[in-house]
């Protein structure tokens, strides 16, 4: 009954149906089912499209650099509910990054998503980051 009480909104609806009503389809509910049922029903599925809004609003930034965007695209893209592909992934990466420097990686380097590993692009971007900036430095 306490776990009831602290509900709101859809939940407790839910819960108003589900574990309270007369006619419901499950009688006996253990504390355990309650909370893993809860899980399942509500807080995974919001955690799972939080985790592709944070992915799909991940964005490149010059003062935290190649890695950093890397590892702000894979924390998300591990929680969310269908796995991204490497490809994917590798993609979103490239497209993400500075026009300047996308283009430096993939003319220069020869990079695509297509015919190299994650870190091999990450290797590669992180020196074309280097080399710009020391280029900008001595301007």
């Amino acid at each position: 009954m306490y776990a009831g009480a602290c509900l709101e909104d859809l939940a407790g609806q839910w819960f108003d149906q589900e574990v309270e009503s007369p006619d419901r389809t499950i009688h006996h509910w253990t504390f355990e089912d309650l909370v893993c049922t809860l899980f399942v029903r509500f807080i995974h599925e919001a955690s799972a499209q939080n985790a592709a809004e944070k992915y799909n609003k991940t964005r490149y930034s010059s003062e935290r650099g190649a890695l950093a965007f890397y590892n702000d695209m894979r924390c998300p893209a591990a929680r969310m509910v269908q796995p991204l592909d490497y490809y994917s992934m590798r993609r979103k990466f490239i497209n993400g990054l500075l026009l300047l420097l996308a283009e430096g990686v993939v003319k220069v380097c020869g990079i695509s998503a297509e015919h190299l590993a994650m870190d091999q692009i990450l290797v590669e971007v992180q020196k074309m980051e280097s080399a710009l900036k020391m280029i900008s430095n001595h301007s």
